[in-house]
Order: structure tokens, then C-alpha cells, then sequence
């Protein structure tokens, strides 16, 4: 399985960054770097969390539990984008097929 984020910028042009294998069991940290997209018209907007696996995999079912997603600017400051606390804000979309992503 696969994480990977979706993010549009002021442009509206939207990408699909991945973030890593979810290939562990317990807590793990995920960094993604965006300084090499030279093409982005910045704000950048987080959009989404997006995980796939190949299809004939079956891995069965599980869970994954996500905390806080923050942006580091280039002078290195961190703002948390996400906290998941208090009111929850989104909303999980399947694919319509049998075997969802």
C-alpha cells in the first residue's frame, strides 16, 4: 500500500505527490519535499490523503491513523495545515469499483 498527498496551487494545477509505503506497523513520521517543483504558483492548497495498492494484491483490511499535517517553509518555520482536533472536516470518497482504492 501506498500514501501519497493531492495538492493544488494558486495556478490550479493539481499533483499527486507520493508520500511513502505503508509497509509497517507503528508509528512513522513522513516528510515529502515539493522545493524541486520549480512550476508551482504558490499558495499551495492540501487537498487530500490518497492511498492505492496494486490490484492484485489483496492485503486485507487495516488502519491508519493520521496526526498532525504541517508545511515548513524555506526559512524553516512549521505551520500545523491540520490537527485533526475538535470538528472533523473530512469526508473518505472509495472508488466505485469492487475492489476500492
Amino acid at each position: 500500500m501506498t500514501a501519497w498527498i493531492r495538492t493544488v496551487d494558486a495556478a490550479g494545477f493539481w499533483r499527486l505527490t507520493e508520500v511513502g509505503k505503508l509497509d509497517f506497523t507503528g508509528y512513522q513520521k513522513f516528510t515529502v519535499s515539493l522545493a524541486n517543483e520549480l512550476d508551482i504558483v504558490y499558495p499551495l492548497q492540501f487537498a487530500g490523503i490518497i492511498m492505492t495498492q496494486p490490484g492484485a494484491q489483496d492485503l486485507g483490511r487495516g488502519e491508519m491513523l493520521v496526526d498532525d499535517i504541517a508545511s515548513i517553509d524555506a526559512s524553516g518555520r512549521e505551520t500545523v495545515v491540520e490537527d485533526f482536533e475538535g470538528g472533523f472536516g473530512w469526508d473518505v470518497l472509495r472508488t466505485p469499483t469492487r475492489t476500492r482504492d
